[in-house]
C-alpha cells in the first residue's frame, strides 16, 4: 500500500509540474498526506503483527530469533575497526595489515579474543593438548 500511495503522489507531482495550477498543487499535497498516513498505518500494523506473533503460545527460540533477525534486518553486524599504520593511515594490503599493531582502543590483552575468538580458543586447546 505504501508503494501505491508513493506512486500516486509521484503522478500528482508530475501533473503539478506539467501544469502548475492551484488545483494540481492541492492534489499533490493531498497525495502527500495520504502517503504519509498510509505509511504510518503500515508501520503500525507491522509492529502490531510482530507483537501478536511474540505473544502467541507457540513462540520458541527459533521463532523468537527469526523475528528478532527480521526486525533488525541484515545490516546489523558487528563492525571491526580498520587497522591503522603508525602514521595514522589505514592499512589496505595483507602485508600492511599483518605488520600493524591493533587499534589504540584494542591495545589491551583481550583484543584478540574479540576479533579472532576462534583462533584464540583453538590455540589454547592445542597448548593444553601438548602438555
Amino acid at each position: 500500500r505504501c508503494r501505491a500511495a508513493a506512486e500516486e503522489k509521484y503522478s500528482a507531482w508530475i501533473q503539478y509540474k506539467r501544469n502548475p495550477t492551484q488545483h494540481n498543487k492541492s492534489q499533490h499535497r493531498a497525495a502527500c498526506r495520504r502517503m504519509v498516513a498510509t505509511c504510518k498505518w503500515a508501520m503500525n500494523r507491522s509492529e502490531e503483527d510482530l507483537k501478536k506473533k511474540l505473544r502467541g503460545p507457540g513462540v520458541g527460540n527459533k521463532t523468537w530469533w527469526s523475528l528478532v533477525k527480521e526486525k533488525q534486518g541484515t545490516s546489523c553486524q558487528d563492525v571491526i575497526p580498520p587497522l591503522t599504520r603508525q602514521d595514522g593511515t589505514v592499512a589496505t594490503s595483507s602485508k600492511e595489515k599483518a605488520s600493524c599493531s591493533p587499534p589504540s582502543s584494542q591495545k589491551d590483552e583481550g583484543w584478540k579474543t574479540h576479533i579472532y575468538p576462534h583462533l584464540v580458543s583453538t590455540s589454547s586447546v592445542r597448548r593444553s593438548s601438548l602438555r
